[in-house]
């Protein structure tokens, strides 16, 4: 008989231990803006998305001296492109999380954005962008800095 309850509760505990330490899925949305010098929306920006701040410096300091949009290959969460007036948007970006900021109902975390476009120096939105689950964030504008001619 003990022996039996032994079981039982070693099998509960280890369902148990399974079921909480499964990863939660979510998905939300951010937009935002390009612009120029001159705050002119820039079209056909390309805009990369890191949940990976470690991983978003290195694709930064790598893609740092580039000069062409055929050399702008981010190893990315996310990319999106911007449209005609400069804006863009990730649309359902989806990330997996073992402790969500709000429970199983949803999440907020960090990310961290890069922005090319032929003629101009590598951007970078630098405030601190937040996606949450379930919702359409504004992450912010980047002004992209034209490369100066030698």
């Amino acid at each position: 008989m003990h022996r039996k309850a032994l079981s039982c509760f070693c099998v509960l505990f280890f369902a148990l231990a399974l079921l909480t330490s499964c990863d939660s899925v979510f998905t939300g949305s951010l937009r935002g803006n390009v612009i120029d010098e001159n705050g002119v929306g820039l079209a056909d920006a390309e805009v990369a998305l890191f949940f990976d701040k470690a991983k978003f410096e290195s694709e930064k300091e790598r893609l740092s001296g580039i000069d062409s949009r055929s050399e702008f290959n981010p190893d990315a969460d996310s990319k999106a492109v911007t449209s005609a007036d400069g804006s863009f948007s990730f649309v359902n970006v989806l990330w997996e999380t073992s402790s969500p900021l709000f429970g199983p109902d949803g999440d907020r975390r960090s990310v961290y954005i890069l922005c090319y476009h032929d003629g101009y120096q590598l951007g970078e939105l630098v405030e601190n962008v937040k996606i949450t689950s379930d919702g359409m964030d504004y992450a912010g504008t980047i002004e992209l800095v034209p490369v100066s001619e030698p």
